[in-house]
């Protein structure tokens, strides 16, 4: 989900764009079509997916009938339960998805494809790892 707003912190508009990843780049990409309704001027965008804590790319320049270019940016991964956070419920989340050697005790379908952060169709150290690291790149909270 993106969600655009203009300078004033007032939302113009929220839609769906899609993502591709460039393993040549090691980034993602991503394409909106915006119609000819913005103006020439510069945007908050916040950009909301699935197991990713938000992100706002602020000041973004978008040209009315023109292709507009982002920042590079990255996200931050390991929002299992998607309540933008992370904490001890997507530790939780997580652990309870692990597995390696076994089956998970309880997982559904849903909570595994949330668990696995590297998209690589299981839900093992690699993805506990990457939580671990991702814990640090928060805000924390005071």
């Amino acid at each position: 989900m993106i969600t655009i707003t203009n300078v004033q912190h007032v939302p113009v508009t929220s839609l769906q764009a899609s993502f591709t990843y460039n393993a040549t780049t090691g980034q993602y990409n991503w394409t909106a079509d915006l119609g000819n309704a913005f103006l020439t001027d510069y945007y908050d965008i916040t950009i909301k997916t699935a197991s990713f804590l938000p992100k706002t790319i602020e000041g973004a320049e978008i040209v009315q009938n023109h292709k507009s270019t982002l920042p590079v940016f990255s996200l931050t991964t390991g929002d299992v339960n998607n309540d933008e956070t992370l904490d001890m419920l997507d530790y939780n989340d997580l652990i309870g998805c692990f597995s390696v050697f076994s089956q998970p005790k309880s997982c559904t379908d849903a909570q595994k494809q949330s668990a696995d952060l590297n998209d690589d169709s299981k839900v093992d150290q690699k993805d506990y790892n990457l939580f671990l690291r991702e814990l640090n790149a928060q805000t924390p909270s005071i």
